[in-house]
């Protein structure tokens, strides 16, 4: 393996520009578009007059042409001609896929059950595919072929002729779907399947094997994007295809393929919008749809400009990649190089470090396509969850996918997970696009790269740099594995012989249990006590911090602080947001050194940037007015992370210091509004309305931040109180109590006020912020996933319930830990 020739790099970056250095790995979710590509697309629009295509006038003549010459221009791409095929513009390869099953023409349902239709999919189809199970009639009969099944069904050589006439046993219309590609492993299915399928290859598994049905194709070729689909060659009767994925630029467009002789069958399509009749009567239901295929279907006006900009997209890739014979052949020998050097790898023990979910050996671009799926091991066999690799990654400014990639089928099975276990990990909180990445020591997903005609080897060494310096036991090992050979043939035979399932090239690891912070899959909910029991120790409120402004810095408290609904009064009651979108420090470090003070005598809150040239503070009230018409122009509404937030414009002034210090146009301060003032819900507990993600408070104690201290290296040391302000804290509790032992309360006291303990906190590469500098460095979560084999949690999430108008909390005030008593 290693005496393999190295991949090439292409020299192409100058033209994506706002890469930077960012390491971009994720390209089977999207792909780039060029800086290039962009400049033609608004030189078009510019020098361009674009009318509605429905119209008659000059511009819109031109537009629609124009747009047809777009439908040329797909057609060739993929080796075929108006001729043979039609294009129909879609939203997505989404909407492409539905269409199909909307409009496919069933059987006669008035027919003998024995006749009934069949839809048939594959077991590593995207989840856009299974939604198709949702709308069809409840007499279509459905079947999944599972992996090895659909290799032995389909692989099978049909003598039969294929049936496509649409006078033929035209009740017993079937449909048959599947990937050019799966999204997870990336292997390409055979294409053969196409004519297999038409000659009648899935009538033995159908409930009547004597009888003939009429089967149409539909492939999903959303992820073949770096390969060559030639539909002169192999003729499926519909495919679809997403343009974001080809070309990066536009998003929300997609097309549907048909097969012009296919056509016939499309006839169940009802509804009709704008632009698809020849004639529509309104006070009689009476229309008559246009003849021309794609006219019919494209109801209103498609989204002219964004297919107009596809033009652009062609140029730029064939210009940078070639043909895709060589674009295929180019990211394949990546993949290949990538996927050959994680084979290789092995802790200093000997251990491997990678589990590879693969269905061939990398040795052909013809059966693998442009993606590595893993997940990566410790030297004692542990699962790495893929949201620490996540982390990692994002730290390192290397951008992949985590999870199952929408494909749960293809999952599920490169995992071994049964579909009880899933059932018992949904049950257990995990679900789709969630970050519970193991659950009893077992993943739930995995880690995903996928390469495009713009990466290179740099890109490639990057990803593997990281795994090697976090993740991997020094000395390194590189070696081959000695089942390599046999795992080789089996798993290339899969596509010349009917056998073979998919092979892992190490074995299920052996799990190792974490005492000290409970299982790794256990979703943390709050056990109610039928009795409690209050533990005697010397703790003491010693620090509180408010963050006025998210991501901002903190503000200390000197002595005591008024709580209220939603926590620490002014607690993240003001972010900064860009287009209405709340920035962190995730993208914007800097943030943190932005400094709030409040005056409570004088309702004003001053800000002082750290460093700044600046010598003015800003000053702003904290406390608005009720004045009705001031109000009224000035909020407006917000986002923050998932939700929504009606907030109030602090002003010009704030927002133009705000662009000065970070050189960023259209940042803006706003402070969060609430209309209902009420502190209580219907249940008597006090509503969370803050600008906070997860809950009112967080509480650390001074004995886990001093443990996380000590198990830092010579190479990394920081001082307590930097770690401290990493991590940022509302509650710093100090006294006689053991490192992490803030997991074990269900409760506490802090004065006479009763918080409940809701949980730890989930951290992310936010601690890698140094709060004093707004450097980023890999530590301490580098150093955090390694003491806690990957939890990755750290402090407590508080809540406070019932509390009197005038609440307030005091430094040095005693703290009380409350622990369920253990029937």
């Amino acid at each position: 393996m290693d005496n393999e020739k190295e991949p090439e790099s292409k020299n192409c970056k100058s033209e994506f520009s706002r890469l930077k250095d960012i390491c971009y790995l994720d390209h089977a979710a999207t792909t780039l578009y060029s800086d290039v590509q962009i400049e033609a697309v608004v030189d078009d629009l510019k020098n361009n007059l674009y009318g509605n295509p429905h119209s008659l006038n000059l511009s819109s003549k031109y537009c629609h042409d124009s747009v047809d010459q777009i439908r040329f221009r797909i057609l060739s791409h993929f080796g075929t001609t108006p001729n043979e095929y039609s294009v129909i513009f879609t939203s997505g390869a989404t909407s492409a896929l539905k269409s199909v099953v909307d409009w496919f023409q069933w059987s006669d349902f008035e027919s003998k059950d024995d006749e009934d239709s069949h839809f048939v999919y594959t077991q590593d189809n995207h989840t856009s595919v299974l939604g198709l199970r949702e709308i069809l009639d409840h007499r279509v009969r459905v079947r999944c072929l599972n992996h090895l099944e659909s290799f032995d069904v389909l692989n099978q050589n049909c003598d039969g002729e294929s049936i496509s006439k649409p006078e033929l046993s035209r009740e017993n219309n079937s449909l048959f779907v599947y990937p050019a590609q799966c999204n997870f492993s990336g292997c390409k299915y055979p294409l053969e399947w196409i004519e297999n399928v038409r000659k009648g290859a899935l009538d033995s598994i159908v409930s009547n094997p004597s009888r003939r049905h009429r089967w149409f194709c539909l492939l999903d070729a959303a992820a073949y994007t770096s390969c060559k689909l030639d539909l002169n060659t192999w003729k499926p009767d519909f495919v679809t295809v997403s343009f974001h994925k080809i070309f990066g630029y536009p998003t929300g467009l997609g097309a549907l393929l048909v097969k012009n002789s296919s056509a016939w069958v499309m006839n169940n399509k009802s509804y009709y919008g704008g632009g698809t009749v020849l004639i529509a009567m309104s006070s009689t239901k009476f229309h008559v749809k246009k003849p021309t295929l794609h006219e019919r279907c494209e109801d209103g006006t498609i989204n002219y400009q964004a297919v107009l900009s596809l033009r652009h997209g062609f140029d730029t890739m064939y210009r940078i990649g070639g043909s895709m014979d060589q674009i295929s052949k180019y990211t394949f020998s990546l993949t290949r190089y990538l996927h050959r050097r994680l084979t290789t790898l092995h802790h200093s023990n000997g251990k491997p470090v990678v589990v590879l979910y693969r269905d061939t050996d990398y040795s052909e671009s013809s059966v693998q396509g442009n993606i590595v799926n893993f997940n990566l091991l410790r030297s004692n066999g542990e699962y790495i969850g893929y949201a620490e690799v996540l982390n990692i990654a994002n730290l390192h400014n290397i951008h992949l996918r985590t999870g199952c990639f929408c494909n749960p089928g293809a999952c599920q099975r490169h995992l071994n997970l049964s579909d009880e276990q899933l059932k018992i990990n949904f049950q257990k909180g995990h679900t789709c696009a969630d970050n519970i990445d193991l659950i009893d020591g077992l993943p739930t997903g995995s880690v995903r790269v996928s390469l495009g005609y713009m990466s290179d080897k740099h890109d490639v060494d990057e990803l593997l740099n990281m795994i090697i310096n976090c993740f991997v036991s020094k000395p390194v090992l590189i070696k081959v594995p000695e089942d390599w050979p046999a795992q080789s043939a089996a798993l290339k035979s899969k596509f010349k012989a009917i056998q073979s399932t998919c092979i892992n090239s190490i074995p299920t690891p052996t799990l190792v249990k974490d005492a000290d912070i409970g299982k790794s899959n256990e979703i943390y909910e709050p056990i109610k006590c039928i009795s409690e029991k209050k533990k005697a120790a010397n703790l003491k409120l010693v620090k509180m911090f408010v963050y006025p402004i998210k991501s901002c810095g903190a503000f200390s408290v000197k002595s005591s602080w008024p709580i209220s609904s939603t926590g620490l009064k002014y607690d993240r009651e003001w972010m900064i947001v860009k287009n209405g979108v709340a920035v962190t420090q995730k993208h914007l470090p800097e943030m943190c050194m932005i400094f709030p003070t409040i005056d409570f005598e004088n309702n004003q809150m001053f800000l002082r940037y750290k460093d700044s040239m600046l010598e003015t503070p800003i000053l702003l009230d904290i406390n608005y007015d009720d004045n009705k018409d001031y109000l009224s122009s000035k909020i407006c509404q917000s986002k923050v992370c998932t939700d929504r937030a009606e907030v109030i414009d602090c002003g010009d002034q704030v927002a133009h210091w705000l662009e000065e210090i970070f050189n960023m146009k259209g940042l803006r301060l706003v402070k969060l509004f609430v209309r209902n003032k009420s502190s209580y819900n219907e249940d008597n507990e006090v509503t969370r309305l803050s600008l906070a993600n997860q809950a009112q408070y967080l509480l650390v104690t001074s004995a886990s931040v001093q443990w996380l201290v000590d198990q830092m290296s010579s190479e990394w040391s920081c001082s307590f109180e930097n770690v401290l302000q990493r991590f940022r804290s509302n509650f710093l509790i100090a006294g006689e109590c053991q490192p992490l032992e803030e997991f074990t309360w269900n409760e506490i006291e802090i004065g006479s006020v009763r918080f409940k303990i809701d949980g730890p906190c989930q951290r992310c590469q936010m601690i890698c912020v140094n709060q004093s500098s707004g450097e980023k460095s890999k530590e301490p979560l580098v150093i955090l996933s390694s003491a806690l084999k990957g939890k990755l949690k750290f402090g407590v999430y508080l809540s406070s319930t019932k509390l009197s108008e005038f609440a307030h909390l005091e430094l040095n005030q005693t703290v009380i830990p409350i622990l369920c008593n253990e029937n």
